[in-house]
């Protein structure tokens, strides 16, 4: 059965070159790890960073702000559901 909302092995080599263009662009390891990890197993961490991508290349810093504050969202959640397993 196909998972609709897990990243496919395609997007999460995406996802990777993707991660390293953030650290590039000045996100920490820290975070670009938590981002990569959550990538791994949630597509909507992958669109984030899809749409991250396109508002550096489109110089939106406003909305590229805002999608980095949403994944920081993400990374929170994230950690509080895993503390409850």
């Amino acid at each position: 059965m196909i998972d609709l909302y897990k990243t496919s092995p395609e997007e999460f080599e995406d996802a990777k070159r993707i991660s390293f263009r953030m650290y590039l662009n000045g996100l920490s390891q820290y975070l670009v790890s938590n981002i990569l990890n959550m990538a791994k197993e949630y597509q909507g961490t992958y669109e984030l960073m899809v749409l991250w991508e396109h508002a550096l290349e489109s110089g939106d810093l406003f909305e590229k702000k805002e999608i980095e504050k949403d994944l920081l969202d993400e990374i929170e959640d994230w950690k509080t559901l895993n503390e409850w397993k």
